[in-house]
């Protein structure tokens, strides 16, 4: 809220919030998670359209840029994962994958078929990557070595699902 974030500590039961760094624009913070590091990751799915890295330990943040294809006003990456020192985020409006390289900073853009409006994200123990064709009633394996995408049908009355997670 606020383009805070907030952290409670269980050991001393205290909530503290963290501000983060200025944008162009208000924060809108949505996805957030840890990376295997302990960094937090945040996305800024406003204006700004950025990936915001919180160290805890040192307190600092470094921003990433996502790129806003010309057709939309802001971000609409939802869902981030971590897999081999990359992120990857799932693009809902524009119909992409996203994957960030935090060392060089680039991010690559891998576009889904049309109509799949990738929404939530998982990766397996085999190192790939699942999402859900959000209004297409599709889960998707995507091979990140190849770029191969396999799509699943599933029941109909299974429409409007989101969310994935792996065990």
């Amino acid at each position: 809220e606020g383009g805070m974030l907030g952290r409670f500590d269980l050991n001393g039961l205290k909530y503290t919030r963290i501000a983060t760094p200025p944008g162009k624009a208000p924060r809108s913070l949505g996805a957030i998670d840890v990376d295997p590091k302990g960094n937090v990751w945040v996305e800024d799915y406003g204006p700004n359209a950025q990936w915001l890295q919180y160290n805890p330990e040192t307190g600092d943040f470094n921003t990433f840029n996502i790129p806003v294809p010309p057709r939309l006003k802001a971000n609409d990456v939802n869902t981030m994962r971590y897999l081999d020192g990359n992120v990857w985020g799932t693009g809902i409006t524009s119909g992409r994958i996203l994957k960030l390289d935090p060392v060089s900073r680039k991010v690559t853009e891998i576009p889904v078929p049309q109509g799949q409006q990738p929404y939530g994200m998982t990766i397996n123990t085999d190192k790939m990557i699942w999402y859900v064709g959000h209004y297409d009633n599709k889960l998707v394996k995507l091979d990140p070595a190849t770029g191969k995408m396999t799509g699943y049908k599933v029941a109909p009355n299974w429409y409007d699902f989101r969310r994935i997670g792996a065990d």
